[in-house]
């Protein structure tokens, strides 16, 4: 076990109202991010031997605060709640969240109303506006540079523009939350939201554009614990899917309505990695999935290494699709989740930071994970971390999910 420094990566809490910048007296801290959360959860327990009353008066709820990793800004917050602890009551837990928690807990005005005419961001204004947010971004690149301290190359523009998106016309439903409801909007065209390097900012993106990996962890290596789960117990074999007319035995011309998991034509290219080909062939190199619709009528002329072969088809329907585009787009959401099950990771690092690009660990990057003992050995989706440090030295706890597991 490596030798812990203390004094390694220290957090820092700015009050912004006063400016004042505090990192000492700092007993433990935790920053909890998502990247398929609305809000980060954030808490630090603060002592003070000569003045512990005096901790409740300059940490009060409500203020803006912003808590930084070797200087670097991770959560614009707001206190929500302080508790004493320890016997003497000279320590103080004060925790919260980022500032979208405003729009979170608020519910929405419901004389609002989204108007054809609007692009999704003029849409997200209206929505936004009375919490302070004036400015919509395209993607996560900048919010991603700020928290990592590392800047990357930009990867030319977004796959899809927020703007040349319009919402139809809807009202918000009542005692709905803000967010709610602009999630609602943003994710019926594949957006969604995240906070912004600023406070009158909000991000309106696609999730991760699969760049060149930042990190690289490592059993033997960084890896204090890691575990990886694979369950393959709702993946689909072959996809039925139906539009509007619901009959799965209607044949459109020019359209495509089943649809093989694992076939040369997936639906995913999850499908096509080398651990998931492989655990669909047998010892003796044949394939265990039937993977097109069963038949009475016919004789299936495959020959598998099972008996019976694996078969678990899936009759879809989707009654909002309008053409086949929507169809399909839905039949890839609908299996990315089940295929996400196939391998999820875990694990847990000494430090808050990448020794070998110097990166703070940060939700919507990728990474080379290598892991012997676990059988892992590919580039994985970082989509939850944990910056943590119980009085033993910062840890992080993260989560990767395979890129393409994600679909909104």
């Amino acid at each position: 076990m490596p030798v812990v420094d203390p004094d390694e990566q220290r957090l820092s809490v700015t009050l912004e109202s006063t400016g004042e910048t505090i990192s000492t007296g700092i007993q433990e801290y935790r920053i909890s991010s998502s990247f398929l959360i609305p809000t980060d959860a954030w808490s630090f327990t603060i002592y003070s031997d000569t003045d512990p009353a005096g901790l409740r008066t300059k940490f009060r709820p409500l203020q803006p605060i912003r808590l930084a990793i070797n200087g670097q800004t991770q959560v614009l917050g707001r206190i929500e709640a302080i508790e004493g602890a320890g016997d003497s009551g000279a320590a103080l837990q004060v925790s919260g969240y980022d500032y979208l928690k405003d729009s979170v807990a608020g519910t929405v005005d419901p004389s609002l109303q989204i108007k054809k005419e609007m692009d999704l961001g003029q849409a997200l204004l209206a929505i936004f506006e009375p919490y302070g947010i004036t400015t919509v971004f395209g993607d996560f690149n900048l919010t991603r540079n700020v928290l990592t301290g590392v800047s990357r190359a930009f990867h030319g523009k977004p796959s899809r523009e927020f703007k040349k998106a319009h919402p139809d016309e809807l009202r918000p439903k009542e005692n709905q939350g803000s967010f709610e409801f602009a999630e609602q909007i943003v994710s019926r065209h594949g957006f969604c939201l995240q906070p912004a390097g600023t406070r009158d900012a909000i991000v309106c993106c696609v999730p991760h554009d699969l760049r060149d990996p930042t990190y690289t962890i490592s059993r033997p290596g960084n890896v204090l614990r890691g575990s990886a789960r694979r369950d393959w117990g709702d993946v689909p074999t072959v996809t039925i899917a139906r539009g509007r007319g619901g009959d799965p035995n209607a044949v459109v011309a020019g359209t495509r309505h089943e649809f093989a998991t694992f076939d040369g034509d997936t639906v995913n290219p999850l499908a096509k990695i080398p651990e998931i080909q492989r655990i669909i062939t047998s010892d003796d190199n044949f394939i265990v999935t039937k993977q097109t619709r069963f038949d009475t009528k016919k004789k299936d002329p495959n020959v598998y290494g099972y008996t019976p072969p694996v078969y678990r088809p899936l009759f879809y329907q989707d009654k909002d699709s309008k053409n086949q585009e929507q169809l399909e787009y839905g039949v890839r959401k609908m299996v990315a989740e089940r295929l996400k099950k196939t391998l999820e990771y875990s694990c847990t690092v000494r430090g808050h930071v990448d020794p070998v690009s110097g990166a703070i660990w940060t939700v919507d990057t990728v990474a080379n994970i290598k892991d012997s003992i676990e059988q892992v050995d590919e580039r994985m989706w970082l989509y939850e971390r944990d910056l943590s440090n119980d009085g033993s030295g910062p840890r992080t706890d993260m989560k990767f999910m395979r890129p393409d597991s994600y679909i909104l």
